[in-house]
């Protein structure tokens, strides 16, 4: 993985990952009975993010 950023989208968050160089696209993170995850709050993510051991995220506002 090379980058990761989180996003807000009105008043959730979604993380997103990009697998290749700058010219890839990002993909969003999915679960199984969501097209597109989403939390309720910045640290909900950072909790996901510990849990799978993601290092570093970026925040865009």
């Amino acid at each position: 993985m090379r980058d990761t950023l989180v996003s807000r989208q009105e008043e959730k968050w979604t993380l997103a990952i990009r697998l290749g160089g700058s010219g890839s696209s990002w993909l969003a993170v999915r679960s199984r009975r969501e097209a597109l995850r989403i939390w309720t709050s910045l640290t909900a993510v950072g909790r996901f993010a510990d849990g799978i051991e993601l290092r570093s995220f970026n925040v865009e506002l």
